[in-house]
C-alpha cells in the first residue's frame, strides 16, 4: 500500500473512531467523507457521520460555539459579506476612487489582510511606508480593523488568531484532532496544533513526507495542448478498459482556463456516444473538479434575464434565448407558439428589449401577433409580472429584494416544473438549491452596504451569481480532473500531470503588491518569489508522484506559433515515446459503427406539388431554385427562413424601405419626368420633405427616447441628401412619365403561380415600358445576374416576362442603384437614353436576345421547382469564388460543406409574397 492510501486509510479509521479531521481544502474532506461512507457500506456497518471539514470550516463552527457560550461577543462575518465591506472600503477611499477596477483591487486587499494573519506579519509599521500600494492597503486595513471593532464583528482570518489565543476556554473541544492533506503549514497552522496540544487534545499530523522518494515517472510531450489533452484522455480509457475499478488522476495547473476545451476532448474520447445518440443525463466516466458560475446554468441564467427584463432591459439576442426557454411557466406546452413568436418579433422589436414594450407591440401588431391567442400563459405572465415590478419601491435592501426575488420567480412559474411538464434532474435541483443559498447570502450583505434601486440590485445579484461556483455533488467518477493543490490528500492507482512546459510549472511568482515585498520573502509566503515557486512546485510534483505508482508528465511543444520549453523539474525523469503508452483503440465515434449494417439511400426529389399547397407564391421561389434545387425546395416548401435579428433603431432593411417608399411618395406627386424642371422650386422641396417624413412615420422605429429621436434626425438628413442626389440624376434621362410603384402582379409562368410587386414601371415617350428595381445597400450589381441558364437575380427578368405576357413592350430593364455618389442604373435598353448615359447599359441586339431568352428559362426552373426537385447542387459550390452558399444560412441543413454564414442582406429588399 502507497504511503498516502496509508495516510487517507488512517485518516478514515480515527474519524470513525470519533476524532475530528481537518482538511487543507473542501475537496479533500469531501473524499474523505466518500471513502468512510464506501467502507461503511462494504462492512454492513453503521455509525455516527464522521467529523471530517476543512480548517476554514472548523474555525466558524467553533466560532459559533464561542459565541454562544460567550467566550467571544463578535459576530463572525461570512465570506461574502467581508468581500462587500472590502470593497466598500476601497471604493469610497480617496485612493480607490480613481482606481479602474475597485473590485478586483479589494480582491487583492483581503488576500493581503489573510496573508498577514496566516503568517502572523504586522499589519502596520515602517515597511508599509515603502510604496504607494502599501501606504494605501495600510489606510484601508485600519478603516476595516475600525468598522469591525465599532459593529463588534470579526472575520474569518482574524477570527483563527483569537481562537488560538483561547483555545483552553473553547466549548465541546474535541479530544483528538487529525491534520490531513497539509503541503505545509502556514505560521498560524503550527500554533494552532501547538495551542490543541497544550489544550489537552490529542494530535495526529497526517501529511506528506516532502524527502520521500516518489514513484518513477515517464516524460512525454505533445505538439500542443489539444493533443496533449487527447492523449491524457486515451490513455485513461486504456487504464479504465484494463482495470475498470481504477482510480485516475488527471492533474492540470490553471484549470479554470482550460476548462471547457478539456471537456469538450475528454468527453469526445471517453463518450463518444454521445456525439452519435446526443446528449445523455447520465453518470459519466470523468469529473472536473473545477465548477462553473452559477450564473451560467440555463435554469439561473432564465430567472436571472426575467429579473432584468423587471426591473430594466434585455439585449435581443437574450430576450430571444429567454423567450425560448423551458424554466418559466409553460415553456414547454407553448414552446411552438414561443418560438413563433420569437420569429414575429424580431424584426419589429428594438434593442434593448423592455417590459413595457412588449405588449406595446403587440397591440400595435394585433393582427399578425394576438398575445393572449397565441401564448395565453406567457401573455398572463408578463402582465402579472409588470404589476408587480410596478409596486417595488425605489430604494431598497438586499434582504428585500432577496425576498421580492422569492415572490416575483413563481409568479413566472420557475424553473418550469410547477405544472408537471418536466421534473428536475438532479443536476437542476442541486442549482436550485445553490440559487436559494446565493439568495440568502446575498441577504446578509446588508449588515455593510446601504438600500439600492432594484435595477442596481438586480445587476448586484447577477455579479453574485457569476462570482458563486456550482458543482455537481462528488459522484466517485474514476477519471479526476484536478489541479495540483486541490489534489492534496487524494491517491490514485494512475496519474497523468500536464501542462508541464517551463512558462506554468512552476509557476510565475505572484507577490501581492499590498504587503511589503521583503516581509513576504521573510516569511517564506508562496509565490512571493521565484526561488519560493520552484520549491514549492518541486514539493507538489513530489506529493503528487507519490499518490500514485503509475505517473506520466507531459507538456506541449507549441503554443499556437510559439515554441514552448519543458519545465526544468521534469530534467529528473525518464523521457520516452508517446506510442510506449497505452493508448485506447477508440478515438471517435464513428469507429463504433464499424461491421453495423449501413443501407444508403439517396434521394434528391421531394414529391411534386401544386400550387394550390405552396406556401409561400413569391418571386423569390426562381431565384433559390436557380442557385441551388435544395434551397428553392427548403425555403419553398419547408419554410426555412432564417430569423430576423433586433437592431438598434433601424436597421439597414429599415432604411432601404424609408428610402424605397420616400420616392413612391415623390414620383406620385411628380408623375412624369418634366416635372423635375418644371414644378416650382418650394414647391419640388415641400413635395420631398413631406414624402421624408410621411416615410419615416410609417417604417421608422416608434419612440421618445433622446438616442432614437436622434438617429431619426440624422435619418432624415441622410433621405434629403440622397433623393437630392438620385432625381438631379433622373434629370440626364430621356423622357418618360406615368411612373408607378409597387405595381402587383400575379405572373404564371412554366405552370407556377407567382405573386410580386414590381418597384417601378414607367412609360417611354413611344409607350414602350421601363421595369426597374431599386437597390440601396452596398452590394455589387451587374446584368450578368440576369444571363442563362440559372440566373443568380430573376426577379427582374420575371417582371419583364410578365409585361411582355400582357403586351407590353419592353425598352429597358434595370437595377436602379441608389446611394450617396453612386446613383447610377445598372441593366439593359433599347435606347441607351432610356435609362442615362452609362458603361453599365447594354443596348439593341444584345437587349433582344437576353430578352428573348428569359422565358424558357423561367419555365425550365419553375418546372424544376415543381416537379420537387430538391438536389443539393448550388450553381457556384463553396470552393469557389463568390460561392452561391456564402449568403445561404442553411449549411448545417443541406451539409454541403463548412462554411461562415453571411448574415448580408440588400438595403431594402423585402419579401415579394
Amino acid at each position: 500500500m502507497r504511503p498516502q492510501q496509508i495516510r487517507v486509510q488512517t485518516a478514515v479509521e480515527l474519524a470513525i473512531a470519533g476524532a475530528t479531521v481537518l482538511t487543507a481544502n473542501t475537496r479533500a474532506a469531501r473524499g474523505l467523507r466518500a471513502e468512510a461512507e464506501r467502507q461503511a457500506w462494504q462492512q454492513h456497518t453503521v455509525c455516527e457521520s464522521p467529523d471530517i471539514l476543512p480548517v476554514d470550516a472548523w474555525v466558524t463552527r467553533t466560532w459559533t460555539d464561542c459565541l454562544l457560550a460567550g467566550v467571544v461577543d463578535e459576530a463572525i462575518l461570512s465570506a461574502n459579506v467581508t468581500a462587500a465591506l472590502w470593497e466598500k472600503i476601497v471604493r469610497e477611499s480617496a485612493t480607490g476612487r480613481g482606481l479602474m477596477s475597485q473590485s478586483a483591487t479589494a480582491d487583492l486587499a483581503e488576500h493581503a489582510w489573510t496573508l498577514l494573519h496566516k503568517y502572523k506579519l504586522p499589519i502596520g509599521g515602517r515597511a508599509y511606508d515603502a510604496t504607494q500600494e502599501t501606504r494605501a492597503f495600510h489606510g484601508w486595513a485600519r478603516e476595516f480593523e475600525s468598522d469591525c471593532r465599532k459593529q463588534k464583528w470579526i472575520d474569518s482570518a482574524a477570527a483563527f488568531r483569537v481562537l488560538i489565543a483561547r483555545c483552553a476556554s473553547i466549548p465541546h473541544l474535541p479530544k483528538q484532532v487529525v491534520a490531513f492533506g497539509f503541503d505545509s503549514f502556514t505560521p498560524l497552522e503550527r500554533e494552532l496544533w501547538t495551542s490543541l496540544q497544550l489544550a489537552g487534545v490529542e494530535l495526529t499530523l497526517l501529511r506528506s513526507d516532502p524527502n520521500a522518494p516518489a514513484e518513477p515517472a515517464r516524460v512525454i510531450h505533445s505538439a500542443d495542448a489539444a493533443a496533449e489533452i487527447r492523449c491524457a484522455a486515451l490513455w485513461a480509457r486504456a487504464k479504465l478498459e484494463g482495470m475498470p475499478s481504477a482510480r485516475i488522476g488527471i492533474i492540470v495547473p490553471g484549470l479554470r482556463a482550460s476548462r471547457d476545451q478539456i471537456e469538450s476532448i475528454f468527453s469526445s474520447m471517453l463518450h463518444p456516444e454521445h456525439a452519435l445518440l446526443g446528449h445523455t443525463h447520465g453518470e459519466r466516466c470523468f469529473e472536473i473538479s473545477l465548477g462553473r458560475p452559477l450564473a451560467e446554468h440555463p435554469m439561473v441564467r432564465t430567472a436571472l434575464r426575467v429579473l432584468r427584463l423587471a426591473t430594466s432591459e434585455l439585449a435581443a439576442e437574450e430576450w430571444s434565448a429567454l423567450l425560448r426557454s423551458r424554466y418559466w411557466g409553460s415553456g414547454s406546452s407553448e414552446a411552438t407558439a414561443r418560438a413563433s413568436l420569437d420569429a414575429a418579433l424580431r424584426n419589429r422589436l428594438r434593442v434593448p428589449v423592455t417590459l413595457a414594450q412588449l405588449p406595446r407591440i403587440a397591440r400595435a401588431n394585433a393582427k399578425e401577433i394576438d398575445l393572449r391567442t397565441l401564448a395565453p400563459n406567457l401573455f398572463k405572465i408578463l402582465s402579472q409580472l409588470e404589476r408587480e415590478t410596478g409596486k417595488l419601491p425605489k430604494r431598497m435592501t438586499r434582504s428585500e429584494w432577496a425576498a421580492e426575488v422569492r415572490q416575483l420567480l413563481p409568479i413566472i412559474g420557475w424553473p418550469g416544473d410547477a405544472e408537471g411538464e418536466f421534473t428536475l434532474s438532479s443536476e437542476e435541483f442541486q442549482v436550485s438549491k445553490k440559487w436559494n443559498d446565493l439568495l440568502a447570502s446575498f441577504g446578509a450583505l446588508d449588515q455593510v452596504l446601504a438600500e439600492a434601486s432594484p435595477k442596481e440590485l438586480q445587476h448586484e445579484l447577477e455579479l453574485a451569481a457569476r462570482e458563486a461556483e456550482f458543482a455537481l455533488e462528488n459522484q466517485a467518477a474514476p477519471i479526476q480532473v484536478v489541479g495540483p493543490l486541490a489534489a492534496s490528500g487524494e491517491s490514485f492507482d494512475a496519474l497523468w500531470f500536464c501542462g508541464l512546459s517551463d512558462e506554468v510549472w512552476p509557476k510565475r511568482s505572484r507577490p501581492n503588491p499590498f504587503v511589503p515585498h521583503a516581509m513576504q520573502v521573510a516569511a517564506g509566503i508562496p509565490d512571493c518569489s521565484a526561488e519560493r515557486s520552484l520549491e514549492d512546485a518541486r514539493r507538489v510534483t513530489g506529493r503528487l508522484l507519490g499518490s500514485a505508482d503509475d505517473c506520466v508528465l507531459s507538456w506541449p511543444k507549441n503554443d499556437g506559433e510559439r515554441e514552448l520549453q519543458p519545465s526544468p523539474l521534469l530534467k529528473a525523469y525518464h523521457g520516452i515515446a508517446l506510442s510506449e503508452l497505452p493508448q485506447s483503440a477508440v478515438a471517435v465515434w464513428n469507429i463504433l459503427q464499424d461491421g453495423a449494417a449501413i443501407e444508403e439511400f439517396e434521394d434528391a426529389m421531394a414529391p411534386a406539388i401544386t400550387n394550390a399547397e405552396l406556401q409561400k407564391h413569391g418571386t423569390s421561389l426562381l431565384e433559390w431554385q436557380s442557385g441551388c434545387p435544395f434551397r428553392g425546395f427548403a425555403l419553398g416548401r419547408l419554410v426555412a427562413e432564417e430569423l430576423d435579428e433586433a437592431s438598434l433603431g433601424a436597421n439597414p432593411r429599415d432604411r432601404g424601405k424609408i428610402t424605397e417608399r420616400t420616392l413612391e411618395l415623390v414620383w406620385n406627386d411628380l408623375r412624369e419626368s418634366h416635372s423635375l424642371e418644371a414644378l416650382p422650386r418650394t414647391y419640388f422641396e415641400g413635395v420631398i420633405t413631406k414624402a421624408i417624413e410621411t416615410a419615416l412615420d410609417e417604417n421608422f422605429p416608434a419612440g421618445k427616447e433622446a438616442w432614437l429621436l436622434h438617429h431619426r434626425d440624422l435619418e432624415r438628413e441622410r433621405l434629403n441628401k440622397l433623393i437630392h442626389e438620385w432625381l438631379e440624376f433622373e434629370k440626364s434621362r430621356a423622357s418618360f412619365h406615368d411612373v408607378k410603384h409597387q405595381q402587383e402582379i400575379k405572373p404564371k409562368i412554366g405552370g407556377l403561380e407567382l405573386r410580386g410587386r414590381i418597384d417601378r414601371i414607367e412609360r417611354t415617350l413611344d409607350g414602350s415600358y421601363v421595369v426597374i428595381d431599386y437597390k440601396t445597400g452596398s452590394s455589387q450589381y451587374s446584368r450578368k445576374l440576369w444571363e442563362t441558364p440559372r440566373p443568380d437575380a430573376p426577379q427582374l427578368p420575371i417582371y419583364a416576362v410578365a409585361q411582355r405576357a400582357e403586351g407590353r413592350e419592353i425598352a429597358g430593364v434595370a437595377f436602379a442603384k441608389i446611394a450617396v455618389k453612386e446613383c447610377k442604373f445598372i441593366g439593359i435598353a433599347a435606347n441607351q437614353q432610356t435609362l442615362a448615359k452609362s458603361p453599365n447599359l447594354k443596348k439593341d441586339i444584345e437587349f433582344k436576345v437576353m430578352l428573348e431568352s428569359w422565358r424558357p428559362e423561367l419555365e425550365r426552373l419553375a418546372a424544376d421547382f415543381l416537379s420537387g426537385n430538391a438536389e443539393v447542387n448550388p450553381k457556384r459550390g463553396p470552393e469557389q469564388s463568390k460561392s452561391t452558399c456564402e449568403r445561404c444560412h442553411l449549411g448545417s441543413l443541406c451539409r454541403i460543406a463548412e462554411f461562415s454564414v453571411s448574415n448580408g442582406e440588400d438595403e431594402g429588399d423585402s419579401d415579394d409574397d
